[in-house]
Protein backbone atom coordinates (compact mmCIF):
# COMPACT_ATOMS: atom_id res chain seq x y z
CA UNK A 1 0.00 0.00 0.00
CA UNK A 2 1.44 3.37 -0.98
CA UNK A 3 -0.47 5.37 1.62
CA UNK A 4 -2.37 7.22 -1.12
CA UNK A 5 -6.09 7.64 -0.87
CA UNK A 6 -7.98 5.49 -3.34
CA UNK A 7 -9.38 7.65 -6.13
CA UNK A 8 -13.03 8.52 -5.73
CA UNK A 9 -15.39 7.33 -8.44
CA UNK A 10 -15.16 10.02 -11.10
CA UNK A 11 -18.26 11.79 -12.30
CA UNK A 12 -18.80 11.33 -16.04
CA UNK A 13 -19.50 15.01 -16.72
CA UNK A 14 -18.93 18.17 -14.76
CA UNK A 15 -21.78 18.97 -12.41
CA UNK A 16 -24.27 21.11 -14.38
CA UNK A 17 -24.65 23.75 -11.68
CA UNK A 18 -21.18 23.80 -10.24
CA UNK A 19 -20.06 22.20 -7.03
CA UNK A 20 -20.58 18.57 -6.17
CA UNK A 21 -19.36 17.07 -2.89
CA UNK A 22 -17.53 14.37 -4.88
CA UNK A 23 -15.08 17.14 -5.82
CA UNK A 24 -13.87 17.57 -2.22
CA UNK A 25 -10.16 16.97 -1.83
CA UNK A 26 -10.17 16.82 1.97
CA UNK A 27 -7.88 19.86 2.14
CA UNK A 28 -10.18 22.47 3.73
CA UNK A 29 -8.62 25.63 2.27
CA UNK A 30 -8.43 24.15 -1.24
CA UNK A 31 -11.99 22.80 -1.03
CA UNK A 32 -13.28 26.21 0.10
CA UNK A 33 -11.52 27.89 -2.80
CA UNK A 34 -12.76 25.32 -5.32
CA UNK A 35 -16.34 25.89 -4.12
CA UNK A 36 -15.93 29.65 -4.53
CA UNK A 37 -14.54 29.21 -8.04
CA UNK A 38 -17.40 26.92 -9.06
CA UNK A 39 -19.95 29.33 -7.64
CA UNK A 40 -18.51 32.30 -9.50
CA UNK A 41 -18.19 30.41 -12.80
CA UNK A 42 -21.79 29.17 -12.49
CA UNK A 43 -22.97 32.74 -11.96
CA UNK A 44 -21.58 33.83 -15.34
CA UNK A 45 -24.61 32.50 -17.22
CA UNK A 46 -27.14 33.34 -14.52
CA UNK A 47 -29.43 35.80 -16.28
CA UNK A 48 -30.12 37.56 -12.98
CA UNK A 49 -26.41 38.34 -12.67
CA UNK A 50 -25.75 39.61 -16.22
CA UNK A 51 -25.03 43.15 -15.04
CA UNK A 52 -22.21 41.77 -12.88
CA UNK A 53 -20.35 39.72 -15.53
CA UNK A 54 -17.41 42.15 -15.67
CA UNK A 55 -17.06 42.05 -11.88
CA UNK A 56 -17.29 38.25 -11.89
CA UNK A 57 -14.62 37.91 -14.59
CA UNK A 58 -12.30 40.24 -12.67
CA UNK A 59 -12.97 38.29 -9.47
CA UNK A 60 -12.17 35.03 -11.27
CA UNK A 61 -8.99 36.48 -12.75
CA UNK A 62 -7.75 37.51 -9.31
CA UNK A 63 -9.08 34.53 -7.38
CA UNK A 64 -7.59 31.98 -9.77
CA UNK A 65 -4.17 33.50 -9.15
CA UNK A 66 -4.80 33.40 -5.37
CA UNK A 67 -6.05 29.81 -5.51
CA UNK A 68 -3.18 28.61 -7.67
CA UNK A 69 -0.83 30.33 -5.23
CA UNK A 70 -2.39 28.35 -2.37
CA UNK A 71 -1.93 25.07 -4.23
CA UNK A 72 1.61 25.92 -5.26
CA UNK A 73 2.50 26.82 -1.65
CA UNK A 74 1.18 23.44 -0.52
CA UNK A 75 3.23 21.76 -3.26
CA UNK A 76 6.36 23.49 -2.00
CA UNK A 77 5.64 22.75 1.67
CA UNK A 78 5.18 19.05 0.98
CA UNK A 79 7.91 18.63 -1.62
CA UNK A 80 5.34 17.50 -4.19
CA UNK A 81 7.33 15.79 -6.99
CA UNK A 82 4.91 16.85 -9.76
CA UNK A 83 4.79 20.52 -8.77
CA UNK A 84 6.48 21.76 -11.96
CA UNK A 85 3.94 20.05 -14.22
CA UNK A 86 1.09 21.34 -12.07
CA UNK A 87 2.53 24.88 -12.20
CA UNK A 88 2.77 24.67 -15.98
CA UNK A 89 -0.89 23.67 -16.26
CA UNK A 90 -1.87 26.56 -13.99
CA UNK A 91 0.08 29.03 -16.16
CA UNK A 92 -1.53 27.65 -19.34
CA UNK A 93 -4.97 27.97 -17.80
CA UNK A 94 -4.37 31.60 -16.83
CA UNK A 95 -3.36 32.40 -20.42
CA UNK A 96 -6.42 30.62 -21.82
CA UNK A 97 -8.71 32.37 -19.37
CA UNK A 98 -7.24 35.78 -20.16
CA UNK A 99 -7.65 35.16 -23.89
CA UNK A 100 -11.31 34.17 -23.47
CA UNK A 101 -11.95 37.10 -21.13
CA UNK A 102 -10.45 39.44 -23.72
CA UNK A 103 -12.64 37.89 -26.42
CA UNK A 104 -15.72 38.61 -24.30
CA UNK A 105 -14.65 42.15 -23.44
CA UNK A 106 -13.79 43.07 -27.02
CA UNK A 107 -16.96 41.62 -28.55
CA UNK A 108 -18.20 44.10 -31.14
CA UNK A 109 -20.77 41.86 -32.78
CA UNK A 110 -23.06 41.54 -29.76
CA UNK A 111 -22.25 37.86 -29.32
CA UNK A 112 -21.61 38.37 -25.62
CA UNK A 113 -24.02 35.75 -24.34
CA UNK A 114 -22.72 33.13 -26.77
CA UNK A 115 -19.11 33.93 -25.82
CA UNK A 116 -20.08 33.87 -22.15
CA UNK A 117 -21.71 30.45 -22.51
CA UNK A 118 -18.61 29.15 -24.28
CA UNK A 119 -16.38 30.66 -21.58
CA UNK A 120 -18.51 29.20 -18.78
CA UNK A 121 -18.49 25.73 -20.32
CA UNK A 122 -14.74 25.87 -20.91
CA UNK A 123 -14.11 27.02 -17.33
CA UNK A 124 -16.41 24.37 -15.81
CA UNK A 125 -14.91 21.62 -17.95
CA UNK A 126 -11.34 22.67 -17.20
CA UNK A 127 -11.95 23.14 -13.49
CA UNK A 128 -13.67 19.76 -13.22
CA UNK A 129 -10.94 17.93 -15.15
CA UNK A 130 -8.21 19.66 -13.18
CA UNK A 131 -9.81 19.01 -9.78
CA UNK A 132 -10.60 15.39 -10.58
CA UNK A 133 -7.17 14.81 -12.14
CA UNK A 134 -4.13 16.78 -11.01
CA UNK A 135 -5.65 18.17 -7.82
CA UNK A 136 -6.95 14.75 -6.80
CA UNK A 137 -3.49 13.30 -7.39
CA UNK A 138 -1.93 16.01 -5.24
CA UNK A 139 -4.57 15.48 -2.51
CA UNK A 140 -3.57 11.82 -2.30
CA UNK A 141 0.05 12.88 -1.90
CA UNK A 142 -0.88 15.56 0.65
CA UNK A 143 -2.90 13.10 2.75
CA UNK A 144 -0.10 10.54 2.65
CA UNK A 145 2.36 13.20 3.82
CA UNK A 146 0.00 14.26 6.61
CA UNK A 147 -0.14 10.66 7.83
CA UNK A 148 3.62 10.17 7.46
CA UNK A 149 5.28 13.56 7.87
CA UNK A 150 8.87 13.64 6.61
CA UNK A 151 10.10 15.05 9.89
CA UNK A 152 8.82 12.09 11.96
CA UNK A 153 11.69 10.01 13.25
CA UNK A 154 10.42 6.48 13.97
CA UNK A 155 13.52 5.84 16.09
CA UNK A 156 12.61 8.56 18.60
CA UNK A 157 8.82 8.75 18.35
CA UNK A 158 7.04 6.91 21.16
Amino acid sequence: MTGRQPPMTPIKDPPPHGWDEALNMGIPEVDRQHKALYSQVASLCDRTQQDRVGDTLLFLQNYVVEHFGTEEKLHEETGYPHADAHLKVHAEFIQTFLKMKQEYESDTEQNGLLILMKLTKALMDWLYQHVMGMDREFAGYWHARAQNPPYADPETDD
